[in-house]
């Protein structure tokens, strides 16, 4: 088993502080380091013992990376698609342009402006909200987004809360899958429907919001792309 490999089993069983200790000392370079691992446990030194390996387990992800060549591929010019792809390519278009207008317009309305640096782009936001730390446990976020109910009909009410967590459909509760079968049987189909579950404030009740009302995450703007 290489490095990476080794490292990763570490993390996945539970980052045990004796058995890191022992992997640093076979893979680490930093003699001060492998003493203070060598001692007592301390959570200072469990999280820079997570840290080291992890950076070692990067390194050596990267070096067994392989450049593929260059692939060349033919472009096909819009006026050679397809009426059908053409005319739906138009349609994506003017309601994308349409999204852009109506999250500004929001935005206006509920008077939320930010620095240009203070930004976030949906995706990374999605990801972000999924992710886990170290101790595989979902990570709190705050959020602000416009409330609208497809089957009612009735919205518009920008609304912010706090120490929020993603609602997490598997059945150990271990970890949030990514794709459609993390939604299957009866629950809704976010994916198809653009849409999350979440609980807030710390207590147990659902919440849901769609993925293009959210205005703000984390303090920062969410954007759709570069051009807002």
């Amino acid at each position: 088993m290489n490095q990476g490999g080794e490292i990763k089993q570490w993390i996945d069983s539970g980052c045990n502080w004796q058995q890191g200790a022992a992997i640093y000392e076979k893979y680490g370079t930093n003699r001060t380091l492998k003493k203070f691992f060598a001692g007592k446990q301390t959570r200072f030194y469990q999280d820079k013992l997570y840290s080291e390996l992890l950076n070692i387990k990067v390194s050596a992800e990267h070096d067994l990376v392989i450049t593929p060549p260059d692939v060349k591929s033919k472009a096909v010019a819009f006026e050679e698609l397809p009426d059908k792809l053409q005319r739906l390519d138009k349609e994506k278009s003017i309601l994308f342009m349409q999204i852009l207008k109506a999250r500004k317009q929001l935005k206006l309305l509920a008077k939320l402006t930010y620095p240009e640096r203070q930004r976030i782009t949906m995706a990374d936001m999605l990801n972000d909200m999924a992710a886990l730390d170290r101790f595989k446990r979902l990570k709190p976020f705050n959020i602000t987004y416009v409330t609208y109910s497809k089957r009612t009909g009735k919205g518009g009410e920008v609304v912010r809360f706090t120490n929020c967590f993603l609602k997490v459909i598997n059945r150990t509760g271990s970890r949030v899958l990514k794709g459609p079968k993390h939604y299957q049987g009866s629950q809704p189909d976010h994916w198809k429907n653009s849409t999350r579950n979440f609980t807030a404030h710390g207590s147990g009740d659902i919440k849901k919001f769609h993925i293009w009302l959210v205005l703000e995450y984390n303090g920062m703007e969410v954007v759709t792309s570069e051009l807002g």
